[in-house]
């Protein structure tokens, strides 16, 4: 993510992939409050594999000490220092030019951006309240107690007072890269083997896609998956139709596995930030936990138990 950094205070603004500055409070971007800073005084953008910045303004934008033309597009190179007026002994130093990323921006400016690669929680690791993780089509999606949405750029998620805006860029960018296709992966393919051992303190897990093995090993929240497992598989046999097989109550759950809410979403987490590290090369491998409001259940998947206090196959 290309950063700017103000050489006299420090402060830093990350650049998305279109990033206007100028006067206006309208625009997206930085606003200078500042009579020489025209309404729309300059845009960044990614193109073509490198950022670029367009002067648009009436007093010039100043690149190393020289005006850039106007309409003029002159690609950013680190080190390079910008200033937006010709008396502007503050200036701003492009300290980064690496790709766009979706990300977080603070509505606090005093918190830090977190970028979006993989799963995050809010407000922290330690108290997940809110996940934010990529579905299977690639769009960014929070997910909460009350609901899973589709997050839009732009939109505002606030969580333990704090709150961040949402900017995505993969849609803007993606013309730029060349990725090939790939087949949607879709549950049926997907097997979960669970060993445990006859005590249940411990339980291996393996997930299969395809007939490619990946060992998850042991883990203490593969005993949460185990339990969730186990009820998919009751259900399954009781009948029950499939959009409803597995939930669990939440606070039911917690009071089975003898955890606070606050553990029990910690080991979801953990889990899937665990399958995530591993099935990252695998583009829209599915979450294998799911929620609803109040309940949660593992993803219609195949199911193997072996060993513990009983045997159960699907």
């Amino acid at each position: 993510m290309a950063r700017l950094q103000n050489v006299i205070t420090r402060e830093t603004i990350h650049l998305f992939a279109q990033f206007s500055i100028g006067r206006s409070a309208k625009i997206r971007g930085l606003v200078i409050d500042d009579p020489k800073v025209s309404r729309l005084h300059c845009v960044f953008s990614w193109s073509d594999e490198a950022w670029k910045l367009m002067d648009l303004s009436s007093n010039g934008t100043y690149l190393n000490g020289k005006k850039v033309p106007r309409n003029t597009t002159i690609e950013l190179k680190k080190g390079m220092k910008l200033s937006f007026s010709e008396d502007d002994l503050h200036g701003w130093e492009v300290v980064s030019v690496a790709p766009p990323k979706s990300m977080l921006i603070p509505v606090n400016k005093h918190a830090d951006v977190i970028y979006l690669s993989s799963i995050v929680t809010l407000p922290s690791e330690f108290e997940p309240q809110v996940t934010l993780y990529k579905a299977q089509s690639g769009q960014w999606c929070r997910e909460s107690e009350q609901d899973t949405i589709l997050l839009q750029d732009g939109d505002c998620i606030e969580v333990a007072g704090q709150s961040w805006q949402f900017v995505e860029v993969s849609r803007e960018i993606e013309p730029t890269f060349k990725v090939q296709p790939q087949p949607r992966i879709v549950a049926d393919n997907i097997t979960l083997f669970f060993h445990v051992s006859q005590n249940e303190e411990h339980v291996n897990l393996i997930v299969e896609y395809n007939g490619v093995q990946i060992d998850l090993q042991e883990r203490t929240h593969h005993y949460l998956l185990l339990t969730l497992a186990r009820q998919s598989l009751l259900d399954r046999k009781s009948g029950f139709k499939t959009d409803e097989q597995g939930w669990i109550c939440k606070d039911l759950l917690a009071d089975t596995l003898k955890l606070s809410e606050v553990l029990l979403n910690m080991q979801i987490y953990r889990f899937r930030k665990q399958l995530n590290s591993l099935v990252s090369t695998l583009a829209g491998f599915p979450q294998l936990i799911e929620r609803r409001q109040g309940e949660v259940r593992l993803a219609q998947v195949n199911i193997s138990v072996s060993g513990g206090l009983s045997r159960m196959q699907a």
